[in-house]
């Protein structure tokens, strides 16, 4: 068995061996070689450190972020300077106004321009002086309409069909007035929960001569508890006039103290009348 030459030793050992790699500074490198670098360098043997892995082991810097800051504007609504005589002139304007609603004649004076007028009374603080005119002026004319009831010599329907017809008109005319008034209710009653709204005012006002008319209160009485004894009787009767005299004692809030006891004994007395008729005619 013959040996193998030096020259095949060598080049079977080399072609078995591993192939070297150059190293960055062009000078080649044995496996072993490159796995003494790549523990020095902290790299685990055979493998390179990809650009994603470096990227994965640095640290982000994160920037400081600014702090939010909220831009408030306040817009100051500036007062208008007041022509001279600005608050005279005006009552003038809302008191014919207020006297041609009442009498039920026709506004000469554009309503958005009244609007407008109470409001700029109310900017400049003069909202107390103005409600207090315009309650005088309400009263003046709530007054003199129930006065025309006094005295009123007709039958009891027709009556209380006048009585229906003032409540309506005042209702209406209120509603008219709160409508140009708005301001007073929505910068100066809220203010100031001792003053009543534009609409209660009315209402107070309303009582007040009601009572004050003691004829005219105790006759719609009288009328309204009549109306209610004919329909137990069979007999026809207005009911809408009735249901709306009836709710014009409720917002007035005399319907308990001026109508419901009177109505109570009236029920008791009918139905004991009632219950006698019946054993009468049993027996």
């Amino acid at each position: 068995m013959s040996l193998p030459t030096k020259r095949s030793t060598c080049s079977s050992s080399s072609s078995s061996s591993a192939p070297m790699k150059k190293a960055r500074n062009g000078l080649q490198q044995t496996p072993q070689s490159r796995d003494d670098d790549n523990d020095r360098e902290g790299f685990p043997a055979e493998e390179d450190p990809t650009p994603a892995a470096a990227n994965l082991s640095r640290k982000k810097a994160t920037l400081p972020q600014p702090t939010k800051k909220k831009l408030v504007i306040k817009l100051n609504r500036a007062k208008p300077t007041l022509p001279t005589n600005f608050e005279k002139n005006t009552w003038a304007k809302l008191q014919s106004a207020i006297q041609a609603i009442f009498l039920m004649k026709p506004v000469t004076f554009d309503y958005e321009g009244l609007y407008q007028a109470v409001d700029n009374l109310c900017l400049h603080k003069l909202e107390e002086k103005l409600y207090q005119q315009i309650e005088k002026e309400c009263e003046v004319h709530i007054s003199a309409a129930l006065k025309t009831l006094v005295g009123q010599n007709t039958d009891l329907s027709v009556f209380l069909s006048l009585v229906e017809r003032r409540w309506q008109d005042f209702c209406d005319q209120m509603v008219m007035i709160r409508s140009i008034a708005l301001s007073l209710d929505r910068k100066y009653v809220i203010q100031n929960p001792c003053v009543r709204s534009l609409w209660e005012m009315g209402l107070q006002l309303f009582r007040n001569h009601l009572s004050l008319a003691y004829e005219v209160e105790q006759r719609t009485l009288t009328g309204l508890l009549s109306m209610i004894e004919k329909e137990r009787l069979g007999e026809a009767v207005d009911r809408t006039l009735l249901s709306h005299l009836l709710k014009m004692f409720t917002a007035l809030g005399i319907y308990m103290e001026s109508f419901e006891t009177r109505f109570l004994e009236c029920t008791s007395e009918f139905y004991a009348a009632e219950g006698m008729k019946y054993m009468q005619q049993s027996d």
